[in-house]
């Protein structure tokens, strides 16, 4: 699975990273390979390289650690996506989200932004899902693999969101998350697939 193969790539490279613990990273990579060949196995035919939806949770409730965390795992997955020339937008949210694709040189200049802003505010994860299933809609970002790098701690999605989530899942589209915790929110009830470290 692409997802599984972009958190091997970043995490060894994240292993040089003095801010955060090695075996933090170690965890991440570990739990990739052991559900690697489970989760290659979809129900719908999928494109060997596509879009990718990255979504990171930028609330109060990540401040600390988990912000380091979420941010560096964040830049080098953008990275290794633009050196395999995937196309990749960043989703970040809290009590609103906001949509930056990554498609063109002038757009790290706002990835830059985002890795100096502090995290900050409450949780709508609502208003991200409404904005990631709107993308999913529109020809560029249809089938993209969606990873939600976040604590999860905010509310489970509507039932008009979760049905639409469940619509794009029997398409082929992919919902993974890499939880910065280990509290069980329900959310590995809806997506594909949860890391937690």
């Amino acid at each position: 699975n692409l997802i599984s193969e972009y958190l091997k790539e970043v995490t060894r490279k994240a292993m040089d990273c003095k801010k955060i613990k090695q075996d933090v990273y170690h965890q991440v990579v570990q739990n990739a390979i052991d559900n690697y060949n489970q989760m290659k196995e979809n129900k719908e035919s999928r494109l060997e390289e596509g879009p990718m939806i990255i979504c990171v949770d930028t609330s109060g409730s990540m401040e600390g650690k988990a912000e380091r965390i979420a941010k560096s795992l964040t830049i080098q997955i953008l990275q290794a996506a633009k050196r395999k020339m995937r196309k990749c937008m960043l989703v970040t949210f809290s009590v609103r989200s906001k949509l930056l694709e990554i498609t063109q040189p002038k757009h790290w200049k706002d990835v830059r932004s985002f890795m100096n802003r502090m995290f900050t505010g409450g949780t709508d994860g609502e208003d991200m899902l409404r904005d990631v299933l709107k993308a999913l809609d529109t020809e560029h970002w249809s089938m993209a693999d969606v990873l939600l790098i976040s604590d999860f701690d905010f509310f489970l999605p509507t039932m008009e969101t979760l049905k639409k989530i469940a619509d794009e899942q029997q398409k082929g589209t992919r919902f993974y998350g890499l939880q910065i915790g280990h509290d069980h929110t329900g959310y590995e009830k809806i997506l594909d697939r949860i890391w937690r470290i």
